[in-house]
């Protein structure tokens, strides 16, 4: 099952919004979509140094259900403040 394009959408919000919490702590990210050969959709936040160059990829995955993916953001999130 992927997620309706209503859930997509607030997964996206999210991210957003975990983004900035996260520029508020001095990190520097990205928040891109990414689209699998099947259509099954993901997210991924792109660390960035310095410079704003594209350092590494921390990717949440395919998941079935908003909840998962916010999970799967959440994770994301968890991982930026442990290695970056």
């Amino acid at each position: 099952m992927k997620l309706t394009l209503k859930e997509w959408n607030q997964s996206l919000d999210y991210a957003s919004e975990r983004r900035e919490e996260l520029k508020k702590e001095g990190h520097n990210l990205e928040v891109c979509s990414y689209t699998m050969s099947n259509g099954t959709k993901g997210i991924h936040f792109f660390v960035l140094d310095n410079q704003g160059n594209r350092f590494e990829s921390i990717f949440s995955g395919i998941q079935n259900t908003l909840e998962e993916m916010k999970q799967a953001i959440d994770s994301m999130v968890r991982r930026v403040k442990k290695y970056y």
